[in-house]
């Protein structure tokens, strides 16, 4: 570049361009926080107040639908067949072990979809100190009951639901061994003291 030209610019007070701004990773989280925050504002919005009950849904009716998808779940995952009416609540209480479902929000991937409300299986362990029942091992989603109901209802296919009784039983043994439950939390949510074996 000419001297004069250079001269000229810096009088000017022309700056040259500046380099992109390095992003840190915590900066990008932030953001990525920021964006999800706002979505679920959105979201919210469009529910009519938010949590996971759908619009207009009362406490008692939620409680019923918790416990029909819950018998729906425990027979295609576990062959379990038991009548959702004969559940004092979520999660049930079925020879010995305790099962429930957990809501929450599928949000749209793709221009056009809407966000869902599922569910997921959970098996449940008891608190060592004040006996709260504590969510651990995913056992199932909704979702893929739904497809797969859709897919023999409408589609005629004969379809296979993946069973999860292995993946519980290899989960007992685990517990029973003594291993750490990677599943359970430190902490009980309810007394706040440590439960054994619990590490998340």
């Amino acid at each position: 570049m000419s001297q004069w030209l250079k001269t000229i610019q810096d009088k000017l007070g022309k700056a040259t361009p500046a380099e992109p701004k390095q992003v840190s990773f915590r900066e990008r989280i932030e953001q990525e926080q920021e964006r999800q925050r706002d979505q679920m504002k959105m979201v919210n919005q469009r529910r009519g107040g938010g949590g996971t009950l759908m619009p207009g849904e009362s406490a008692e009716a939620a409680s019923l639908e918790d416990r029909r998808v819950l018998a729906s779940l425990l027979s295609w995952k576990l062959d379990i067949k038991a009548d959702y009416n004969e559940f004092n609540g979520n999660p049930a209480k079925i020879d010995g072990y305790w099962f429930g479902v957990k809501r929450y929000w599928k949000f749209a991937r793709q221009e056009g979809e809407e966000e869902e409300l599922s569910y997921k299986l959970h098996f449940y362990r008891r608190c060592d100190q004040c006996r709260a029942l504590v969510p651990t091992i995913e056992l199932g989603d909704y979702l893929e009951i739904k497809e797969a109901t859709r897919k023999q209802t409408l589609e005629g296919q004969n379809v296979t639901v993946h069973k999860s009784t292995a993946r519980l039983a290899s989960y007992l043994n685990d517990l029973d061994s003594g291993r750490i439950d990677p599943y359970c939390p430190r902490m009980c949510p309810s007394c706040k003291k440590l439960i054994k074996g619990g590490t998340l």
